[in-house]
């Protein structure tokens, strides 16, 4: 049977993977302000101090919940005990 450590590790490593594509995405938004063009994320117009703030959270938010999600996998692999 399935626990808690699973299911909420699986949400984890979601939420890591979804900040990765944020993270891919706010890279194409700070080379283009980099190069002097214009950037906006989803049509809202931003500046270059949004935009790593956004980098920073996401690359942030990808590593701890990349970690926490593996560590709640091995958890659950250490104190498995099969149903008899």
């Amino acid at each position: 049977m399935l626990t808690w450590q699973i299911y909420l590790s699986w949400a984890c490593l979601l939420l890591a993977i979804l900040c990765g594509f944020i993270f891919y995405y706010a890279s194409g938004k700070w080379v283009r302000l980099a190069c002097g063009k214009e950037a906006g994320f989803f049509r809202i117009k931003t500046n270059d101090k949004f935009v790593e703030k956004v980098l920073d959270f996401s690359f942030l938010g990808a590593v701890i919940s990349f970690l926490l999600g593996v560590g709640l996998v091995l958890w659950f692999v250490v104190s498995f005990r099969p149903a008899i």
